[in-house]
């Protein structure tokens, strides 16, 4: 919890002083760090898109689960304008959550044996600062700043 209260903080602060570091990250950093985010997160996709970890792992109904979540998230980005494209996957988020609802893959008892509407639990975790943990942070931090820059950026 201190870790990510100080990346927090430094995060703002990079957030606020966006304009004056942006002129570091060159379009070349940004694309080389969003590619290599978007490599090591190829796996997760792929596992989900075939069912995560189920035993119906492959079949039938997850994969046209998947494709149809692409296929929204692809053609959203194709027909959408100006910056209503950066919510293409959101789109797709939302499209494939529906269906998956439909077809029976969405387990809502949860929620609702817990009630639709509780307090959180404030401060769950005691706060500690660990050097070791702060820095792993605001590496992963900054790795996560240069890659907005990269998504936001105007080629």
């Amino acid at each position: 919890m201190g870790a990510v209260l100080i990346g927090g903080l430094i995060e703002g602060c990079l957030g606020l002083l966006a304009r004056y570091w942006k002129k570091i990250i060159t379009p070349i950093v940004a694309a080389s760090v969003v590619t290599s985010i978007g490599f090591s997160l190829f796996s997760v996709g792929t596992r989900s898109s075939g069912g995560g970890y189920s035993e119906s792992f492959g079949s039938a109904k997850n994969l046209l689960l998947g494709i149809i979540t692409l296929a929204a998230c692809l053609l959203f980005n194709i027909f959408a304008k100006s910056y209503w494209k950066q919510l293409s996957v959101l789109f797709g988020l939302i499209v494939g959550y529906i269906l998956a609802i439909f077809m029976g893959k969405v387990d809502l008892s949860v929620i609702f044996n817990g009630g639709l509407i509780t307090l959180p639990h404030l401060l769950p975790f005691k706060i500690k600062f660990d050097l070791g943990a702060i820095i792993a942070v605001v590496v992963i931090f900054l790795v996560s700043a240069a890659e907005t820059i990269g998504d936001t950026q105007p080629l």
